[in-house]
Formats: structure tokens, C-alpha cells, sequence
């Protein structure tokens, strides 16, 4: 198996890629980035919708960057009249076409789909039911320079308005559920982050569940504290006023 770690290497073996598929072929033929070899489109998809809705099921919108810490999905659709001779297994999820990462050095396969766990520029491979080569794509791993803290009841699918600070009532009996989306120079990553949820002051401001990417956080008592959000290799706080 040849480990592909960058994108130079990666145009550099090229003719190689191209010699497994059928002649005629040509990543000009796709019109976009998804297909490299023009042979179909790689779908994204993530459980975030946020970071997620704005590239899922649109072969054209396929993300550039997808933060480190991130899980994600991926399956391929090739191209009905691309001339290759696919293999398919119709018993099969999506016909036994599958994707995975050329190597396992930034993105592995887990329990949740696939993990970009390195930095640096990932290569996708599509294959059909015979592990023949059918498609690539190449996706950067980004490492987050940020991470925007963000209301779970917003649902638009840009970039939310970031949450700056929190203030929650002990009377009022607040409770507040946040999510974060991950960020490198102000753009936005895709995939779902994993991120761990705490608070610098669990007395005055308590994070009560953390399911599904969500924080909930819930008013103790009066004073201050800090949500703190630990994703992808980067942390946010966010301050918290609890008055009585």
C-alpha cells in the first residue's frame, strides 16, 4: 500500500491512480473538486448541523477543511455514464461502494464513521465491490484557531452568532444548552467536534449533560464562572455571571 501524505506526492502519482481506472477518464471531467478523476462525487455528511448542513449531499459543496477531532461520513456516487466498470454489490450499503483513507496517518475509520485525527492533507478513496479504485478526493485536516461558542436552539445552517458571555438566574431557574463549531483564520471547519465540556466553577454554574456535542449548563448559586470548551486541540472560555 502506498501512504500518500501530501498533496504533491499525491499529483505525483496521479498516472498511477489513473492507470487502475478505465481510459478516458480525467479529473477535468467532473467540473468540480469532489471527483479528482472526474468518475463521480464524494458526498459529506456529519450529525452537527451547523458545521455540517451547508456541505451534506451537494457533491459540488464538498468541504476544503475538516477540523482535527472531528468524525465525519463520506460516501461516493459514481457517474452512470463514466465508462468504468464498476462492480456492485446491490445487498450492500450503497452498493458496496465504500470510502476510505489512503493510509491511516490523518484520517482513521471508528464507530462513528471517520475520524480526522492528524493535520495535513487526507486522501479518500473510493472503491467498489471488488476493492477496485474508483474515485479519490483530497480533504485538508485543520487544526482550530478557535472555537465559536453558540446557542443549540440556533439552527441556521451559517455560522451562528458566538455566544461572548452567559449570564444565568438563580430564581429564574436558567438552564442553557450551547454548542461550538470549530474555526481556522475566521473560516469555518466541518465535521462534528468532539468537545469536552466544563465549568471552571461547578458551585455557581454546573454543566448538568453533555449529550450529543451539547452542553447544558445550569444556575447554582450567585458569583461567577467559565464554560469551558476543550475541541480539537484548542480551548474557549467563556465567562458566566449567576445572580440571585
Amino acid at each position: 500500500m502506498t501512504y500518500l501524505t501530501t498533496r504533491k506526492p499525491l499529483v505525483a502519482l496521479l498516472p498511477l491512480l489513473a492507470a487502475a481506472l478505465t481510459a478516458g477518464c480525467s479529473a477535468s471531467d467532473s467540473g468540480s473538486k469532489p471527483g479528482e478523476l472526474g468518475n463521480g462525487g464524494f458526498y459529506f455528511s456529519c450529525d452537527d448541523t451547523v458545521a455540517c448542513s451547508r456541505y451534506t449531499n451537494d457533491a459540488s459543496k464538498f468541504p476544503e477543511a475538516v477540523s482535527v477531532g472531528s468524525t465525519f461520513a463520506v460516501r461516493f456516487v459514481p457517474k452512470t455514464n463514466s465508462g468504468l466498470d464498476i462492480h456492485f454489490n446491490e445487498s450492500a450499503v450503497d452498493r458496496g461502494i465504500t470510502v476510505n483513507a489512503i493510509g491511516d496517518v490523518y484520517v482513521s475509520r471508528g464507530a462513528k464513521g471517520l475520524a480526522a485525527v492528524k493535520t495535513g492533507y487526507a486522501s479518500l478513496a473510493a472503491r467498489d465491490a471488488t476493492g477496485a479504485l474508483v474515485d479519490y478526493v483530497v480533504v485538508r485536516i485543520a487544526k482550530p484557531d478557535a472555537l465559536v461558542v453558540y446557542s443549540a436552539d440556533e439552527t441556521t445552517t451559517s455560522t451562528p452568532p458566538h455566544v461572548a458571555s452567559i449570564t444565568l438566574s438563580v430564581s429564574a431557574h436558567d438552564r442553557r444548552t450551547y454548542r461550538a463549531l470549530a474555526q481556522q483564520n475566521s473560516a469555518d471547519l466541518a465535521g462534528s467536534l468532539q468537545i469536552e465540556w466544563t465549568s471552571s466553577n461547578p458551585s455557581v454554574a454546573a454543566v448538568e449533560s453533555t449529550t450529543d456535542g451539547k452542553a447544558t449548563v445550569v444556575a447554582k448559586s450567585a458569583g461567577t464562572a467559565s464554560l469551558v470548551a476543550v475541541g480539537g486541540t484548542f480551548t474557549q472560555n467563556i465567562p458566566i455571571t449567576v445572580s440571585q
